[in-house]
């Protein structure tokens, strides 16, 4: 049972995340919420807040004023770009950082990432990798440039016990991202050396919050072949004391415009090998930030592979009930369709506009469920 904080319990099948929020002045928080909103509509189970820019507290105060979901934020990212920039203050304190994360929970987020498992050790290994290029986080590249300024450790490292404590104080989960998970799937697949030497270094940081009873998330995988999704898992799990996996699928880089698609493939795949939450990706990933059309289709895409691996056979049965009546395009049918809006559009924009049609477009006369029942 995967549980973003214990006040909100989601299932015990896998947990599906949407992401939204404003890129400086790309979007408003009013737009995201009407995204998030929409995600919500069509049964994503959690929000996850990753606003860039000054908004962010008016963002998280709509997403807990108006979801019945649960929504995370994202501290760091508040930190880096609440003054309109995009870079960690130098220095940047202690109390700086859970002051922030202090108030994104005291405005209703019930989760928190927080990128701790990138070190100053690692900047040498990531200087010297073989990578066509170093990485995707942005979170990543904002500590990457810290550390290098000030040759200091990652902050968030540092006061990470603290960070704990305060997600226990208020009854919320971390969700450990991770900086250096592979940028391409041209990286021995998505699971080279560098991303294991961050695994390794996220062990430490699970057993602490599982030893505190904090609820702990482990992000993982983005950029991974789905041949190498079960030596991910089986290295995460068996490393990291067995903690709940969080996936970004993205089984290949050459899906853009269509990640909704590999992204749900790829989901599908893991979910069946026991990944407990799959974020969300949009046709936009990687091109620009996600319209609302783009979420909706997103989700829906997410919710039938989710529904491929853990079928709802009630469902089910009731759709095979209802075709045997008659036909595929029945509205008895459709109606149980995990899109029954799109269903009915898909089929009326093939019907031709003959509101008469007894059968779809497809099989017409020769429709097979209808000869067996003595109808054609």
């Amino acid at each position: 049972m995967t549980r973003i904080g214990s006040r909100n319990v989601i299932s015990t099948h896998p947990t599906l995340v949407t992401h939204v929020g404003t890129t400086f002045n790309y979007s408003n928080p009013i737009d995201e919420l009407k995204k998030a909103l929409v995600a919500e509509k069509h049964g994503v189970h959690v929000i996850a807040d990753v606003t860039q820019g000054p908004r962010w507290r008016e963002a998280l105060q709509l997403l807990r004023d108006n979801l019945e979901i649960p929504f995370t934020g994202l501290p760091g990212y508040y930190i880096a770009t609440q003054n309109g920039k995009s870079s960690l203050p130098c220095p940047l304190t202690k109390s700086h950082i859970l002051e922030v994360t202090e108030e994104t929970l005291s405005l209703g987020a019930t989760g928190i990432t927080v990128h701790a498992s990138f070190q100053q050790r690692h900047v040498e290994l990531l200087k010297s990798q073989g990578r066509a290029f170093p990485f995707t986080s942005r979170m990543g590249g904002l500590i990457w440039n810290y550390m290098e300024a000030t040759g200091e450790e990652n902050p968030f490292l540092q006061c990470f016990p603290d960070l704990v404590a305060l997600a226990k104080r208020y009854d919320a989960a971390i969700s450990l991202g991770p900086a250096l998970r592979s940028p391409s799937v041209v990286n021995e697949g998505g699971i080279d050396d560098l991303f294991r030497t961050e695994i390794d270094a996220s062990a430490p940081l699970v057993r602490m919050c599982q030893e505190a009873g904090v609820s702990i998330i482990l992000e993982g995988a983005g950029h991974i072949l789905i041949s190498k999704i079960p030596e991910w898992i089986s290295y995460t799990k068996r490393i990291c004391h067995g903690v709940a996996m969080r996936a970004l699928p993205m089984p290949t880089d050459r899906a853009m415009g269509h990640d909704h698609i590999s992204g749900a493939i790829a989901a599908a795949f893991m979910m069946a090998q026991g990944v407990e939450v799959i974020a969300i990706m949009t046709r936009a990933e990687h091109l620009g930030l996600p319209t609302i059309e783009d979420i909706k289709e997103s989700v829906i895409t997410m919710q039938i592979a989710l529904n491929a691996v853990h079928p709802n056979m009630e469902l089910e049965e009731k759709v095979a009930l209802a075709r045997s009546k008659g036909g595929c395009h029945l509205s008895d049918v459709m109606v149980n369709c995990i899109d029954p809006i799109g269903a009915e559009k898909a089929y009326w924009e093939r019907a031709r506009g003959d509101t008469q049609l007894e059968e779809c477009t497809m099989c017409g006369f020769t429709c097979p469920i209808k000869k067996r029942l003595g109808r054609a």
